[in-house]
């Protein structure tokens, strides 16, 4: 049991340095892009055709990267209220609970997106300028949810927390 736990714990913690390194391209790419529409824009006076569009998408990677590396991190914003008002083993079935209920809402928010992303063209889910599916787009969303949620039930229900989590 304790091999294959660290064997799970090795996956997210590798997959989180991928993950970085894939939002943090994508979010560099957006700069380059931004600089350019300014010069083109300003400078030059000539405006490139279907940028918004293009800077867009990449910001939608830039935030299913982002939002799966915080999750990974535990880099999101909490409020320490209860803390102090119960013991140890209270906290941690409270924790279990909380981290399921946080799976079931990346599960639930992992469907919507694979729903919305099926209906395509007929729902005209395309960028206005150069007719770019979303579809693509919400699946990698969709991808970062459900990675989210097999974390938050990795975090809830294995044997042990680790001493970094307990402190």
């Amino acid at each position: 049991m304790q091999g294959r736990r660290l064997g799970v714990d090795r996956f997210f913690d590798g997959s989180g340095g991928v993950i970085a390194v894939i939002g943090s391209i994508g979010l560099l790419g957006l700069v380059f892009l931004t600089v350019a529409d300014v010069v083109w824009r300003y400078a030059l006076n000539d405006p490139i055709f279907g940028l918004i569009d293009v800077s867009m998408m990449v910001s939608s990677a830039v935030v299913a990267c982002s939002v799966t590396w915080a999750a990974l991190k535990k880099a999101h914003v909490t409020i320490e209220l209860i803390e102090g008002h119960f013991g140890v083993k209270s906290l941690l079935y409270l924790g279990r609970i909380i981290e399921t209920l946080t799976a079931l809402l990346f599960a639930t928010a992992c469907y919507a997106l694979i729903k919305k992303s099926t209906c395509g063209f007929a729902c005209g889910d395309i960028t206005d300028n150069l007719a770019i599916p979303h579809g693509p787009f919400y699946l990698a969303l969709a991808a970062s949810m459900a990675f989210c949620a097999a974390l938050s039930l990795w975090r809830a229900w294995r044997p042990h927390p680790t001493p970094v989590e307990e402190s």
